[in-house]
């Protein structure tokens, strides 16, 4: 297998905190790869050492070269720097950020991009924070992509993403015990190291047959270890509390192994390249890795913990150590253990939390991290009955743990119907705020009061409906014949837009039949999806295609949730099954379901079957560039008018901006 990486490492950027080992730690990425028999003209290491600054035409031009090469099976990008999320998305801050606006690199784009490349697996390893920026010049960081905007090739690239921590979390340094001074340590590339370089036994595979004495590090264990490692060495270092790291990961079918592990005496240099059936290419032959299961992607059980109980808490893992250090490591373990008594005792007189399984059995209590709950509440309203979704999250909303608790509360309240007027045959509803004015082209409006507004006539399919919320902000959303819209706010944050058939619609009946296991698949995709966890597996994107396919939902909102989800994962055939079924019931296709298909619209015009003209998601923003999607030109600077929140919502300016353009038609 051939393989090229590109190793970025930025200490310093602009008005930020110096970092102490964003560079050291490209560094060692960089002497890990070589290491591995990566080629010296392909292993490139951009840093801001000794006075140099990181660019965006550097990165651009470094992956350039590469892609134009002779052609790799495999490229790795790697990036340690200061990171923000905005629009949530994520950004890396180079050199130059936040005074020139286009010195950040725009990742969400960078990994569309990187689908078209024609590399079989490209792979983004991300060791920056993804909080929100603070002050006015880091939040006028626009970035850029660092792939070329070519031609998607024949084959779409297999793209998984490695993040340092969860969406609105830090990524730490902290001062390594090791040495004497004082020296800082990224924790995340240092797990990430400890990996790779075959230290850490549990992220092993074997290779395929007798001949192979090799070991590989394929993407589902690497992203299982690291979940456990980097808890677990906060807690060595006395840190919980104070470090609050999750990592996340994006892996998707189709990739490689990214590390290859020789025995002492075994393999040889050619192993270190050699990639065998596992890439998707020829047969694995002695010296390769393990074969792909049937239909790519990877082996079962190739490297993967078999599914961990839905009720179990991440395991601590104590960092490897050398043998000299056996003593130590005897005595950190006691150590350990004797915390981890403490804390379990605390925990379960603090939470009195008895997670549920599957069936809603109660078990031990255990104290659940974000990322464990939302893969419990996804399988579960994948799978269970919807009282067993919802009981489950009342369960976690009761925990003492913020981060779960929210996930649990918000489910719940996104669960929970609203008593809708028989009156309105097709309109408008919220909870959390109030509606201060409904304007939708073409027809009239009856205001019921400040919770619901009736929409009178019969708009084109997918009409855009402008809604100010009584604080002034202001939500497009399109409009459904005989379909209500609810809006969900939170903290001044819209956090769902549900479509459902109107009591006095013929459809109703029908909908009521699976309403409650609907609003239970919405209530938990809504909820990740504003924490930053929902992830779904190629398994489960098919098991959510197939519910909404049983239920008759033609839900844009639900629709669009699964969009991006599958869109994660490269699934643009799962997209563009999502808009038949909804361009035939409802007249139009929401635009996320557009953008993320296979045909990207350029730009939406009044009538066309797409609505609105610009993402309904927030995220969706970060990736216009690379979808090659546009804006009409009455809406081009719409995006500097978003707020903060989980779906798109603007403030007074964008709302004049979109009254204008909707009554000049231009909308």
């Amino acid at each position: 297998m051939e393989r090229a990486g590109v190793f970025i490492g930025v200490d310093s950027t602009g008005g930020m905190p110096t970092l102490r080992d964003a560079a050291a730690g490209a560094r060692r990425m960089h002497a890990w790869a070589l290491a591995q028999g990566m080629p010296e003209e392909n292993a490139v290491l951009l840093t801001d050492a000794d006075g140099q600054k990181v660019t965006g035409d550097a990165i651009f031009g470094a992956i350039t070269r590469i892609l134009d090469g002779a052609g790799v099976d495999q490229l790795l990008v790697y990036f340690a720097g200061h990171g923000v999320s905005m629009r949530r998305s994520e950004y890396w801050l180079l050199s130059d950020a936040p005074r020139d606006t286009s010195a950040a690199v725009a990742v969400a784009g960078s990994r569309l991009l990187a689908e078209g490349s024609g590399v079989r697996h490209v792979v983004f390893v991300s060791d920056a924070c993804r909080t929100p920026p603070e002050g006015l010049p880091a939040q006028a960081v626009i970035g850029r992509e660092i792939f070329p905007n070519d031609a998607p090739a024949e084959t779409s690239s297999s793209v998984d993403v490695f993040y340092g921590c969860g969406l609105g979390r830090t990524a730490a340094e902290v001062k390594d015990p090791a040495v004497t001074s004082a020296a800082y340590r990224a924790l995340y590339t240092d797990a990430l190291l400890e990996a790779l370089s075959g230290r850490a036994a549990e992220v092993l595979s074997p290779g395929d047959g007798p001949a192979d004495h090799a070991s590989y590090v394929l993407p589902p264990s690497l992203k299982e270890y690291l979940a456990r490692a980097v808890p677990a060495r906060v807690a060595e270092l006395g840190l919980v509390g104070k470090v609050n790291q999750l990592p996340d990961a994006i892996v998707t079918l189709g990739g490689s192994w990214v590390a290859r592990v020789e025995e002492a005496g075994g393999g040889g240099a050619d192993g270190a390249t050699n990639g065998g059936a596992a890439n998707g290419g020829a047969p694995a032959r002695p010296g390769g890795p393990p074969a792909p299961a049937p239909g790519g992607g990877f082996p079962a059980g190739a490297g993967v913990r078999p599914e961990a109980p839905i009720t179990g808490e991440i395991p601590i893992v104590p960092a490897p150590m050398w043998p000299e250090q056996q003593q130590q490591q005897q005595q950190q373990q006691q150590q350990q253990q004797q915390q981890q008594q403490q804390q379990q005792q605390q925990q379960q007189e603090q939470q009195e939390l008895a997670p549920v399984d599957a069936i809603g059995e109660p078990s031990e209590p255990v104290a659940w991290s974000p990322t464990t709950v939302m893969d419990t509440l996804t399988q579960s309203a994948l799978t269970a009955s919807p009282s067993e979704t919802i009981a489950l999250a009342e369960l976690v909303s009761d925990t003492a743990v913020d981060d779960v608790a929210g996930v649990g509360r918000l489910a719940q309240d996104i669960a929970r119907g609203m008593d809708i007027s028989p009156e309105i045959q097709t309109g408008v509803v919220i909870r959390g705020d109030a509606i201060d004015h409904l304007h939708v082209p073409g027809a009239d409006v009856w205001q019921l009061d400040h919770g619901a507004a009736a929409v009178v006539g019969s708009p084109r399919p997918g009409a855009n409906a402008l809604v100010v919320l009584g604080s002034g902000r202001g939500v497009v959303v399109p409009i459904a014949q005989d379909m209500i819209v609810t809006l969900t706010v939170a903290d001044g944050e819209l956090v769902d837009v549900a479509y459902e058939p109107s009591p006095s619609s013929w459809q109703h009946a029908t909908f009521s039949e699976h309403a409650d296991e609907l609003r239970a698949l919405r209530a938990v995709t809504a909820a990740g999806s504003q924490q930053g966890t929902f992830r779904l597996t190629v398994a489960d994107a098919d098991a959510f295609a197939e519910r909404l396919r049983l239920t008759g939902c033609a839900d844009p909102g639900l629709a669009i949730y699964a969009a991006h989800a599958f869109a994660e994962l490269g699934l643009r055939d799962r997209v563009d099954a999502l808009a038949r079924p909804l361009r035939e019931a409802l007249g139009f296709v929401p635009y996320d379901v557009a953008l993320l298909g296979s045909s990207p619209p350029a730009v939406v015009r009044p009538g066309d079957d797409v609505a609105p003209a610009f993402p309904m998601l927030t995220q969706g923003w970060a990736v216009l560039r690379a979808r090659r999607a546009g804006l009409p030109p009455s809406l081009r600077d719409l995006e500097r008018h978003l707020l903060d929140s989980l779906w798109t919502q603007l403030d007074p300016a964008g709302v004049d901006v979109v009254r204008t353009a909707l009554t000049h038609q231009e909308l």
